[in-house]
């Protein structure tokens, strides 16, 4: 069957025809080719074909991932919005996709079951991060309440320490990123730029709650661990922008005479 030949078939509403010029673009590994892509097995998804429903999600994924990329280093709210906009599609066939596997629908056999849920983790996270950018903390924290993993948590916690008001409300902020400090193997792994700046916005919040004596209850302010905390993560960090983010609140800490630091 040559393309034509299978475009021709689409027109009469084959679905193998679809998903076969769906499996011939997305091997281009283009942005064009899994654009093309995309669009073919988007028809044959909209078919309810568990299989053209698990490769729109992965296609899609990959365009809405560049396009995290590329206004990484822009960020303007209508940029991010956007790019949020293509997540949201992720994240409905994500959705649809875990729904028709937990109802073993025909062809569910076939699908890789660990990648559908990594897909399903990861277009949640990133719509997630895109509301964050434009500041629906709201939206986050519903999103990712019962997410568990490292990544969700600091973005989690990074949002309710935004939308907080009381000491309990620090408390449980604090709860959800608290991890970071000294955890080596998250600061270690590779983070994409967006990942990365969640992350150093979130170790900024720990050492303001280590400052103010937040979070925890009945402590008090402790100069020392925000500063420990802050030379700590600054040894994994790969972005200047974030290096330097850190380096300018360490300039804020100063030793005194008889030990300890003031925070000026």
């Amino acid at each position: 069957m040559t393309i034509e030949e299978a475009k021709q078939m689409t027109t009469q509403g084959d679905i193998r025809a679809m998903c076969s010029l769906g499996d011939f673009y997305i091997k281009q590994n283009t942005g064009e080719g899994i654009k093309e892509a995309s669009k073919w097995y988007e028809l044959a998804a909209r078919k309810n074909v568990i299989y053209s429903i698990h490769m729109t999600v992965l296609s899609k994924k990959i365009l809405a991932y560049s396009g995290l990329q590329v206004v990484a280093g822009y960020e303007s709210e209508e940029s991010v919005d956007f790019v949020k906009k293509n997540w949201e599609e992720v994240y409905d066939w994500a959705s649809q996709e875990i729904e028709m596997l937990d109802d073993n629908v025909p062809g569910s056999e076939k699908i890789d079951i660990k990648q559908a849920v990594e897909n399903y983790n990861d277009a949640i996270y990133y719509l997630a991060l895109c509301n964050y950018e434009l500041r629906n903390y709201d939206v986050v924290i519903t999103l990712l309440k019962d997410i568990d993993d490292k990544r969700a948590r600091i973005l989690y916690g990074s949002a309710l320490f935004d939308t907080a008001n009381y000491d309990d409300e620090y408390e449980y902020a604090w709860q959800q990123f608290k991890f970071i400090d000294g955890d080596v193997e998250y600061a270690s792994a590779p983070k994409a730029k967006y990942e990365e700046k969640i992350y150093t916005v979130a170790v900024l919040l720990l050492s303001q709650l280590y400052r103010q004596g937040l979070g925890e209850k009945h402590t008090k302010s402790n100069l020392e661990k925000s500063v420990n905390l802050l030379n700590f993560v600054k040894s994994y960090l790969t972005n200047e922008g974030m290096l330097e983010l850190v380096d300018e609140e360490l300039r804020h800490y100063q030793k005194k005479m008889l030990g300890g630091y003031k925070y000026v």
